[in-house]
């Protein structure tokens, strides 16, 4: 569902979507609290209260943060991963200009070819966490294309092993890329969000105010940070996935 989320809306969208559910779950408890835990509102408790939702927040703002920072340095890795691979591809037809014509017009349409099939296939794919099966075959056409070439002079035996290189280059940091298909985030850490947001929710839910409308206007700002700072770390969990990249 998140995955679907994000290839489907704009990151202005997907956080305002979650700011919207959070802020109906906190009315939620809001409500449940002012119907059937009113002994437990009062000024008395509000300073108690205050101080354990203080201390919870901070630790959930540690670790979301930590998330986050964490998320956007793989964020920053598939990048650098995507350039050198296209960096690689180019150095590929650099290599080629040493060889005979129609040997480098075999290779430079191999590579061409493999061009086409990640950003017409396997870009497409790898919104939803796939892989195109069209790649592999189009890699092994490369390699066997320079495979089946012998090169007749020192130029070009130098050329043909720079290219034998940065094709294996290219696959290497294909392979990197690929590895942030799915989502970062383990399960025990998604419960862990989940469960520190209702706990902070419920316990503003408790906070008693002379005044509703100042007790509505804190669970709004509380529930737009946290959405936010949720929907940022959401969207940078599938890097590969919508339009964050």
């Amino acid at each position: 569902m998140q995955r679907y989320l994000i290839n489907h809306l704009s990151a202005g969208e997907f956080i305002a979507l979650l700011m919207c559910s959070i802020l109906c779950l906190a009315l939620t408890l809001s409500f449940l609290s002012n119907k059937y835990l009113t002994s437990f509102m009062s000024y008395d408790n509000n300073r108690f209260t205050g101080y354990f939702l203080g201390s919870i927040s901070a630790s959930y703002g540690f670790i979301l943060g930590f998330i986050i920072v964490t998320l956007w340095r793989e964020l920053y890795e598939v990048k650098i991963f995507i350039m050198h691979e296209a960096e690689y591809l180019s150095l590929l037809v650099y290599n080629s200009s040493a060889f005979p014509i129609s040997t480098q017009s075999e290779l430079n349409n191999g590579i061409e070819q493999y061009i086409k099939v990640i950003i017409q296939d396997e870009w497409p794919l790898m919104h939803l966490g796939k892989v195109s099966e069209k790649t592999v075959p189009a890699l092994l056409n490369l390699f066997h294309l320079i495979q089946s070439y012998s090169p007749e002079t020192r130029i070009e035996e130098t050329f043909y092993n720079q290219f034998i290189n940065n094709l294996n280059r290219v696959v290497e940091f294909r392979r990197k890329r690929l590895e942030y298909l799915d989502s970062s985030l383990i399960d025990v850490i998604r419960f862990m969000l989940g469960f520190g947001l209702i706990i902070i929710l419920f316990l503003i839910s408790l906070l008693d105010s002379d005044s509703k409308k100042l007790k509505i206007l804190s669970i709004i700002l509380v529930s737009g940070m946290l959405s936010f700072n949720l929907g940022l770390a959401f969207l940078l969990d599938y890097p590969l996935a919508g339009s964050i990249l």
